[in-house]
């Protein structure tokens, strides 16, 4: 009887990489769906970033700093 492992393994070759391809991108297509369910307000106009505020800069500093240091191991995530 074979393992799980195995039978994973065995299917995982059997894949045709372009099926599997196009597979996923049809999937994250069916995601980017917006539901017609919900509606959606249009605010018009110019949208513009807030400055950051001397309480905040710290911890921007902070979080430039750790990703300087880690600059070997990017892309990093949380």
């Amino acid at each position: 009887m074979k393992s799980f492992d195995e039978i994973v393994r065995e299917e995982v070759v059997s894949v045709d990489p372009e099926e599997a391809y196009q597979a996923l991108l049809n999937e994250r297509w069916e995601r980017a769906q917006v539901n017609p369910s919900i509606r959606t307000i249009d605010a018009g106009g110019i949208k513009t970033r807030s400055r950051i505020t001397a309480a905040k800069r710290p911890l921007l500093d902070a979080i430039g700093r750790v990703l300087a240091d880690r600059r070997e191991y990017w892309p990093l995530s949380d």
